[in-house]
């Protein structure tokens, strides 16, 4: 689940604790390119059975075939 960070401007600790969180997302940004591009070569090489593997592991979805 995701954790949704509140803060106020007017703490002392506002602009650090915001540097912090956007420094996160930056790192956090990389690491979800990362793990699209290797879904998406995944997809490339192995098509439709990618497709319905991720479905599976992601979605739970456990169809057989992309027809289900």
């Amino acid at each position: 689940m995701i954790e949704i960070k509140q803060l106020d401007a007017s703490q002392a600790d506002f602009w650090p604790a915001l540097e912090t969180i956007l420094a996160w997302e930056g790192i956090s940004d990389e690491k979800v390119t990362d793990i699209v591009k290797e879904i998406l070569s995944a997809v490339k090489t192995n098509g439709d059975e990618a497709v319905l593997e991720y479905s599976r592991r992601f979605d739970h979805v456990n169809a057989e075939t992309m027809a289900d």
